[in-house]
């Protein structure tokens, strides 16, 4: 089981942003794929996939989303727990200090905090961020009375918090807890991606309008955003793969990249080699070079 947990949380942290110099160039770039089996051709779009970034923003939730969905999970609703911080400038420091205090209340709360950590952050002011983790927790008999449970939650977080001389609130979203996975992960695949705030509300924003890029470098770049906890009994034992290129048309993996193609904007595909061209044609794959653009 150790080793299925390793292999979940591997594979939200398979992409870790590389440290750039300077901000890189994103969708500005496309690459062209040609599939052997099918024949067609289809584009990529290159992008940063940097949690910063907001123009490659629908790619990353939608991967992000992929991957929640692939963990197995069989239950069609989780319970979700807000646990944040006192508003603050939020130093590289104060990041690591955090995941230090939510790692050792995962420990200190008991068997019943199994389930999903996802990290939000709220916009106070030009200096102050609101810090928060959004925890989707499998069932369990402890939710059954979500009264019952506020109490022990609280007491919980209270208790912790005087033990280990830390500042924590917690409440439990939408009063009753229970959110469906597909919801929530959704919600869950916005933050990863890049996206903060309420859509309720209108006041959603993106880390790259409101933070310096200097700002993001020092203080979120690769900030650990999911995280796993406890033991996930009731996953199956599927788990979720690395991106893998794919076919848009008949979704086999055998495709090749033939064209690096320096504007974004193009609408039709370089020439697809000869070589190619005659693998096509012994194999007499008539479709040859539909084109689509992701």
């Amino acid at each position: 089981m150790t080793d299925l947990i390793t292999s979940l949380q591997e594979n939200f942290d398979l992409e870790k942003e590389t440290t750039p110099k300077v901000r890189p160039l994103c969708c500005e770039n496309v690459r062209f794929y040609f599939c052997r089996h099918c024949g067609k051709v289809h584009g990529v779009p290159d992008t940063c996939n940097q949690f910063y970034c907001k123009k490659c923003y629908k790619r990353k939730f939608n991967r992000a989303y992929k991957r929640f969905m692939e963990l197995g999970i069989k239950t069609k609703k989780l319970f979700h727990v807000i646990i944040g911080f006192p508003y603050t400038d939020f130093s590289k420091n104060d990041r690591l200090r955090h995941q230090k205090i939510m790692s050792d209340f995962r420990s200190f709360a008991g068997e019943w905090f199994n389930g999903i950590r996802v990290f939000d952050l709220g916009y106070g002011t030009t200096t102050l961020y609101y810090v928060h983790y959004h925890h989707g927790l499998l069932p369990d008999d402890v939710f059954s009375d979500v009264r019952q449970f506020r109490i022990i939650l609280n007491k919980c977080v209270k208790d912790f918090c005087k033990k280990f001389n830390v500042s924590m609130t917690v409440r439990i979203a939408k009063n009753t807890g229970w959110r469906t996975k597909k919801g929530l992960f959704a919600y869950f695949s916005k933050r990863v991606a890049g996206l903060m705030g309420d859509e309720s509300k209108n006041t959603e924003w993106f880390i790259e309008d409101e933070v310096p890029f200097e700002e993001y470098l020092e203080i979120f770049y690769n900030i650990k955003k999911v995280v796993i906890l406890g033991t996930l009994r009731k996953l199956c034992s599927n788990i979720a793969h690395p991106h893998i290129k794919r076919c848009p048309f008949c979704y086999s993996t055998d495709v090749v990249l033939y064209a690096l193609e320096l504007n974004s904007s193009v609408d039709h595909p370089p020439p697809v080699p000869e070589s190619l061209i005659t693998f096509a044609e012994e194999r007499e794959i008539v479709s040859l070079f539909r084109f689509d653009k992701e």
